[in-house]
């Protein structure tokens, strides 16, 4: 009998095989079906986080939009007290007689284009009662030094002179200005914050909160009036900005982002406890009773 000469061949020994393949673990049908469940929660997160910016969007669109309709002063801010939230950035419009002598310059402002220089400030004796802050415009330069007579002169003097008779102006309402502190300091012509509470002190107890930004006027303004400025038009005035709306959206892509981390870490694992497997299973098999 002829004995077999071919040599032995020897045994397998752990991590001598080829280690599983990441597209190998993909394949099957557990991570077949927890691929598709996961695409599908990332498309309905970024699905609802869009419908939920959009949703924003359109609410900040509607609150422009109600400040850009120009309703009458005492329509939009019927209590002469401070402006409430859904009185702020909306367009109005007013008629009265300017008082050049309650005339003011605001400190440390710049127009459109960047450049510093002063708020022109007046007050508008309306034709309903009260008195409203008018920003006029913009000037390059400082209050001017006049005479200490006629009860004003010299504050008279603080920027170009108003129109004189009743006028009707349009612009947008803004609040109190709080900045600064009581730190602030004015002078005769020159203030460094539009406070109803120091418009109060210098011209009587019927001022109305907040201000305007004068954006045009009837009659229009002569030659060397202020420079008009534009006023920012406040969204959310109503209800506010629309937080609620807005934290939605960041939650589903977050949520969106969970999903995809959750699948990274679940096939790591997969991976990582299927080449364990295949590096012990040898051994084991060793030990095993036959």
């Amino acid at each position: 009998m002829t004995r077999s000469t071919a040599t032995p061949r020897a045994p397998s020994r752990p991590g001598s095989e080829i280690p599983v393949r990441v597209w190998q673990v993909l394949a099957t049908p557990r991570w077949v079906g927890l691929t598709l469940a996961a695409v599908l929660a990332v498309a309905g997160c970024v699905a609802l986080g869009y419908w939920q910016f959009t949703r924003t969007q359109d609410l900040l669109a509607a609150e422009r939009a109600q400040a850009s309709v120009e309703a009458p002063l005492l329509e939009v801010a019927p209590d002469p007290g401070p402006l409430d939230g859904a009185a702020i950035g909306r367009a109005v419009l007013a008629s009265g007689v300017y008082e050049a002598v309650g005339q003011r310059l605001v400190a440390q402002r710049l127009n459109d284009g960047g450049q510093a220089g002063w708020w022109v400030l007046t007050p508008l004796r309306l034709d309903s009662g009260g008195t409203l802050a008018v920003v006029r415009g913009w000037v390059a330069d400082g209050p001017v030094a006049g005479s200490a007579g006629a009860g004003g002169a010299e504050a008279a003097r603080a920027g170009p002179a108003p129109e004189t008779g009743a006028v009707t102006v349009r612009g947008r309402l803004q609040p109190s200005e709080r900045f600064y502190g009581a730190s602030a300091q004015r002078t005769d012509a020159a203030l460094t914050r539009i406070d109803t509470g120091e418009l109060t002190d210098l011209w009587g107890p019927d001022v109305r909160g907040g201000f305007l930004v004068l954006g045009s006027q009837e009659p229009a303004p002569g030659p060397g009036a202020p420079q008009f400025i534009a006023a920012p038009v406040v969204a959310g005035g109503g209800g506010g900005f629309p937080w609620q709306n807005a934290a939605y959206t960041l939650q589903w892509v977050v949520f969106a982002g969970f999903a995809v981390v959750l699948w990274f870490r679940w096939l790591f694992d997969d991976v990582r406890r299927a080449r364990r497997g295949q590096e012990t299973g040898p051994a084991a098999h060793v030990g095993a009773p036959g």
